[in-house]
């Protein structure tokens, strides 16, 4: 991710004053929550646009949709929030986690190679401004 892909998400927190990062990367479940956290504050995105409280997914849960899942369980009191995301969402079929039916909805997919793009951040703005 360039510099600027880190402004505009540095941008993005600015202009929705709620909005909060929680990092659900599979970064999070190979090196550890706290390690993908200040690898990203390192590389710009300010430390005060996270979820001060709980800024990352359960890293010891596999599959990233149920990583996401559980903390929406954790957190009911979030009931505004976009996936940006690279993997294409896939229903748990184990049943372990319920996932929220709106999630689909909610999912802004990015390329692999290309991050977040000026498009991209024109949909995750669609999707904040239409789930709050």
């Amino acid at each position: 991710v360039s510099q600027s892909r880190y402004a505009m998400i540095n941008d993005l927190c600015e202009e929705f004053k709620d909005l909060k990062i929680v990092l659900h990367s599979s970064w999070v479940y190979i090196n550890g929550g706290k390690e993908t956290l200040n690898h990203c504050v390192q590389q710009g995105i300010k430390p005060e646009y996270f979820y001060e409280s709980d800024p990352y997914v359960n890293e010891n849960i596999t599959w990233r949709y149920n990583r996401i899942a559980e903390w929406l369980e954790r957190h009911p009191e979030i009931t505004g929030y976009v996936v940006v995301d690279d993997t294409p969402y896939e229903a748990d079929f184990t049943g372990e986690y319920k996932h929220p039916q709106e999630l689909n909805s909610r999912i802004v997919l990015i390329d692999y190679n290309d991050g977040i793009t000026m498009r991209k951040l024109e949909e995750i703005w669609e999707v904040i401004n239409e789930h709050g």
